[in-house]
C-alpha cells in the first residue's frame, strides 16, 4: 500500500492516498468477481506446508515491527531481518514507562491461562483484559506521543474519498492486480489454517470469504481505509470463544 501511494502520488503522498484508495476499491470488485467465479475453491491445491509458512513469515514480521513499538524505542532499521537484529540496541534505548506498559500487558496476555478465576476467563477474553489495563496504565505514565495513534479531531475528519482520475494509468492496474490476487490468497490461505483450528473440523466456504472480504474492501476504499484481508488471530479469537 505504501508502495501504490507513493508510485500514484509521484512525490505527492496526499494524492498518492487518494490514488489508493481508488485501487482498493478496484480491487474489492475483482474479489467479488473472483468469488461470482468460484475460484475460492482453488485453495485447496495449497498444500499446508505453503499455509505453514505463510503464517510463520507473517508472525515474524509482526513480532520484529512490535518490538520498537513495545520497548518504546525508535528502530534505525526497516526491515523485519533488520529490527530483529536491532534488538539488544533497542533494549539499551527502551523508554522505562513504554517498557513497562507493554511488559506487563505481554506478561498478561500469557499468563491469562494460569489464573485461577475459570468463569472469569470463559467470559472475557485476554486481549479485552490487556486493552483496559494498557489503556490505564498508558494515563497513568502519560506516554510518549511519538509512539501513540493519533486520532483526527473529529469523527468526520477521518474520512477520505478515492480519486478515480489515474483509472487509465498502467500503474492503478499493476496494483489492483497485485493487492487482488495476493489478498485473495492471503485471506483464503487463513480460511484453510482455520478451518484447521476449528475443533468441531467444520469447513469454510471460501468464496463467501472472497466475497465478504471484496465487498469489505470496496466499502473501506470508498470511506479512506486500507485493504483488508482475513486475520488468523481474530478468528482463532472467534473459534476460541
Amino acid at each position: 500500500a505504501v508502495a501504490a501511494v507513493a508510485e500514484l502520488g509521484n512525490g505527492d503522498m496526499a494524492a498518492g492516498y487518494r490514488y489508493a484508495l481508488a485501487v482498493v476499491v478496484l480491487t474489492g470488485v475483482f474479489q467479488v468477481a473472483f468469488a461470482l467465479l468460484k475460484l475460492g475453491r482453488y485453495v485447496d491445491f495449497f498444500p499446508t506446508s505453503a499455509v505453514h509458512g505463510m503464517l510463520a513469515a507473517i508472525g515474524i514480521i509482526i513480532i520484529a515491527k512490535q518490538v520498537p513499538v513495545l520497548l518504546g524505542a525508535a528502530p534505525e532499521a526497516k526491515n523485519p531481518i533488520g529490527l530483529l537484529l536491532e534488538i539488544p540496541q533497542l533494549i539499551q534505548r527502551a523508554d522505562t514507562h513504554d517498557a513497562i506498559v507493554g511488559l506487563v500487558s505481554l506478561v498478561l496476555l500469557f499468563g491469562y491461562a494460569w489464573l485461577p478465576f475459570k468463569k472469569f476467563k470463559a467470559t472475557v477474553p485476554p486481549q479485552l483484559i490487556v486493552l483496559v489495563l494498557g489503556i490505564g496504565l498508558g494515563a497513568y505514565f502519560v506516554l510518549d506521543p511519538k509512539f501513540l495513534v493519533n486520532l483526527p479531531d473529529s469523527f468526520a475528519a477521518g474520512f477520505v474519498f478515492p480519486d478515480f482520475s489515474m483509472i487509465g494509468a498502467g500503474a492503478t492496474w499493476k496494483y489492483v492486480v497485485m493487492f487482488a490476487l495476493v489478498g485473495s490468497l492471503e485471506s483464503l490461505l487463513t480460511v484453510k489454517a482455520v478451518d484447521g483450528l476449528d475443533p468441531y473440523r467444520r469447513k469454510s466456504d471460501a468464496n463467501r470469504d472472497l466475497l465478504a472480504v471484496g465487498l469489505g474492501n470496496s466499502v473501506s476504499g470508498l470511506l479512506g481505509g486500507l485493504p483488508m484481508i482475513a486475520e488468523v488471530v481474530r478468528s482463532s479469537a472467534n473459534v476460541g470463544n
